[in-house]
């Protein structure tokens, strides 16, 4: 079985919307309209997991946690080949259409800490999540990703790249993608000895880490 969650009184985490910060607002508020775009990501990271699998040795019986899970796509695409999946999410909205996927999921704001004990699971996965905090909350995640992997932590981001759209995107969104393509991958080095970077497309790459 997967490791249990710690919750507040037995209960569910509640989020009153004052209560959450700005990036997660933003994602609760498009939770209904990006949900739409489920079938399109799965169908490509299905091709990246196959594609990069060989990247990575862990058990048939793995159990992953993924991280700023949203509508479930990447857990759901590994779930798909037989691993025990755990999502993670703060947004309610986005929780929920999880949930309605077909993944496991656990409300909860990453930034204040994972209640998972150390090394829980072989593989922690977070697609399209680093970039969007600010560097304390990075650091933040780069401690708690390494703390309950066991073998392998992956990041699925951005890195530099010229492109005008994701960039105009990136700025609406008003996260810290500038700030993190920035600094990548020095940042990781911090925190991580092993790392590989394996680009996949012209703005994201894989950014696997071993855990020794």
């Amino acid at each position: 079985m997967l490791p249990t969650t710690v919750r507040v009184s037995g209960g569910e985490f509640l989020y009153r919307e004052d209560n959450m910060d700005n990036h997660i607002r933003l994602f609760n508020l498009i939770a209904p309209f990006y949900n739409l775009f489920f079938k399109m990501q799965t169908k490509n990271y299905r091709t990246l997991i196959e594609k990069n699998i060989d990247k990575i040795d862990i058990s048939e019986d793995a159990q992953i946690l993924d991280l700023g899970s949203g509508t479930g796509a990447f857990g759901y695409c590994w779930q798909e080949k037989g691993y025990e999946v755990k999502g993670v999410e703060a947004s309610p909205n986005m929780y929920k259409r999880c949930l309605s996927n077909g993944v496991d999921c656990e409300k909860i704001d990453i930034t204040e800490g994972l209640p998972f004990a150390d090394n829980s699971f072989e593989l922690v996965t977070a697609a399209y999540l680093i970039h969007g905090l600010t560097e304390e909350k990075r650091r933040i995640l780069y401690k708690e990703t390494k703390r309950v992997a066991s073998e392998y932590v992956i990041y699925h981001d951005y890195h530099q790249n010229d492109y005008l759209l994701i960039k105009i995107i990136e700025f609406l969104e008003g996260g810290d993608y500038f700030d993190f393509v920035k600094n990548v991958p020095e940042e990781f080095g911090e925190y991580f000895e092993d790392f590989k970077i394996v680009k996949n497309s012209p703005w994201n790459s894989w950014y696997i880490f071993k855990i020794h």
